[in-house]
């Protein structure tokens, strides 16, 4: 009887999941005093203030902007946002996030490329978690160099 094809997520699964074997060799202690930066900061670019959405009741927003403010403010929130902040013994807070990293020692970041809405400009913005804000640091059109992508429309 020959084997059943595999679909992709099981192939993916099968090449990319964990080996004890591998993470028992690498077995490191951990460094305290030299940890990674949490967060990427951008110090240059255009902020955008997205907590006064978090604080209005949903029902205020009946109209544009105010709506669509809201859903990107609760979508990058839900999605990426912090959703807590402990206290260490030593050392800086542990923040975490919506969606952890399983262990990763890297920021994974969130970025938007607006082709230009009634909210937000064409560019590109990265999403800072720490102060739930946006930053547009890239102010052209960038779909040009995409190619591939259409149209996207979340808002």
């Amino acid at each position: 009887m020959s084997n059943p094809q595999l679909s992709i997520a099981q192939h993916y699964h099968e090449r990319t999941k964990y080996d004890p074997e591998t993470i028992a060799s690498k077995n490191k202690r951990l460094d305290w005093d030299n940890q990674p930066i949490p967060f990427k900061e951008y110090k240059l670019g255009t902020t955008i203030d997205l907590k006064p959405y978090l604080k209005e009741d949903p029902q205020a927003f009946t109209q544009e902007p105010g709506k669509s403010w809201w859903r990107l403010s609760r979508l990058l929130l839900c999605s990426y946002g912090l959703t807590a902040k402990m206290a260490t013994m030593i050392g800086p807070p542990v923040y975490l996030r919506a969606a952890p990293s399983a262990g990763g020692l890297y920021p994974a970041e969130v970025y938007l490329i607006s082709r230009g809405t009634s909210i937000l400009s064409p560019g590109l913005y990265n999403y800072q978690c720490p102060s739930h804000s946006l930053v547009h640091f890239w102010d052209s059109e960038v779909w040009s160099g995409v190619g591939c992508v259409r149209r996207i429309v979340f808002i």
